[in-house]
């Protein structure tokens, strides 16, 4: 016996035990026992039930060793040690069971006595941390609680009807209050607790259909205020907008009012781009401010706002008319009040033209007041091929010579 003793000491030693070894060793018990030397069997498989524990793996050997221990106590009188066993065999295993075509009544019965106090206690015990969970309002918690557990457990189903009522009412107030978002989160959870509560299936339909009607009052809302360039009032609304998009009620419009953001600063942008090539740094602080109260938050347009950081703005070529309106794509003529043309007359625009192609007029010379108005709004909307040197844009200077005739 001391031979065996040794050996399992060994195994603990280690702190790993191989299947083979406890196979071995379980066999060599299993013969003890039907000797009737149960306290040797005990004595054997005690260390390795101990070496076992501390093993993540090995449920099966872990099951069969402390089984092996609950005979041997069974075959000794030592009842309240084997029901001791058998309960770590429900922990390890609440679903295990005996055979019993293999053991015999008195086992199979005190196996299953044990068994079913354990299943109580454990149930009383998820049962109350269910309701603790319930008090503190941890949904995700509780439902994980709720999914990981036999169903066996009553109590546990009861706490979810509870649940599923609890968070349809907190639902329900928030849709009183118009507090859509929150509303549906919670008539969700409460399906999530119990699938057929058949109000909390009919309030999610009516609150998504309110969350899509308040999108489409927010964004009518919004557009009113962007387009009358109340910039704070519509990044308001657009906030607004965003915490109803709930599985996406207001995706629609919010595309659309980003849309309209990103159009609006791309026409600043080309302002500033003006003023760069002008080297107007008034315009371009201008610019680049009337943008930034525009838009609700950076993440709208940020490569826009990119744009107007740095002016890198290289001497502009001076070009010839003749070269400069070679690139001539769109043109619009003047538009002169008749009373203020008494005569034919003649005048030459000094322009910049960018590297997109748009016109800057940086003066004009010749006619009157009203003819110079009229020829630097018509020129300033022409548009040129952009200049390329070296595989780069360019802004050009030249002089454009124009004649008004009466």
């Amino acid at each position: 016996m001391l031979r065996y003793a040794l050996g399992a000491l060994a195994l603990i030693a280690s702190f790993q035990v191989a299947a083979p070894q406890v196979n071995s060793a379980l066999a060599r018990a299993e013969q003890l026992y039907y000797e009737a030397r149960f306290r040797e069997a005990i004595d054997l498989l005690r260390p390795i039930d101990a070496a076992l524990g501390s093993q993540p793996e090995g449920l099966q050997d872990k099951i069969k060793v402390k089984l092996q221990l609950a005979l041997a106590h069974i075959g000794l009188s030592e009842t309240s040690a084997a029901s001791d066993r058998f309960g770590e065999i429900v922990d390890l295993d609440p679903s295990y069971s005996l055979d019993p075509r293999r053991y015999s009544d008195k086992v199979v019965s005190l196996f299953d006595e044990v068994k079913e106090e354990h299943n109580r206690g454990r149930c009383r015990t998820i049962c109350s941390e269910g309701d603790r969970l319930l008090d503190t309002g941890d949904a995700q918690s509780l439902l994980a609680r709720l999914r990981s557990s036999a169903a066996d457990c009553v109590c546990l189903q009861a706490t979810a009807l509870d649940a599923a009522e609890h968070f349809f009412q907190q639902g329900l107030e928030e849709y009183k209050q118009e507090s859509f978002t929150t509303a549906l989160e919670n008539f969700k959870l409460a399906l999530e607790f119990q699938t057929e509560h058949s109000l909390a299936k009919s309030y999610v339909q009516l609150t998504r259909d309110k969350l899509r009607l308040a999108a489409d009052r927010l964004f009518l809302q919004w557009r009113q205020n962007f387009e009358a360039s109340q910039f704070a009032l519509a990044a308001a609304a657009f906030h607004q907008l965003q915490s109803t998009n709930v599985e996406g009620a207001a995706t629609s419009s919010l595309n659309q009012a980003v849309t309209l953001y990103n159009q609006a600063a791309s026409r600043i942008v080309g302002e500033w781009k003006r003023a760069c090539a002008n080297g107007d740094a008034i315009a371009m602080d201008t610019a680049r401010n009337r943008t930034t109260e525009m838009l609700p938050d950076s993440t709208i347009a940020p490569d826009l706002m990119a744009q107007m950081q740095t002016c890198a703005n290289p001497k502009c070529l001076q070009v010839t008319n003749r070269l400069a309106m070679a690139r001539l794509k769109t043109r619009i003529d003047p538009e002169v009040p008749p009373s203020a043309l008494t005569r034919s007359t003649s005048v030459r625009v000094q322009a910049r033209i960018d590297e997109e192609g748009n016109v800057v007029v940086r003066g004009v010379r010749g006619g009157n007041a009203a003819v110079q108005s009229a020829v630097k709004n018509a020129v300033e909307r022409w548009k040129f091929s952009p200049a390329i040197v070296d595989k780069q844009t360019r802004c050009v200077d030249t002089e454009i010579p124009i004649q008004i005739k009466r």
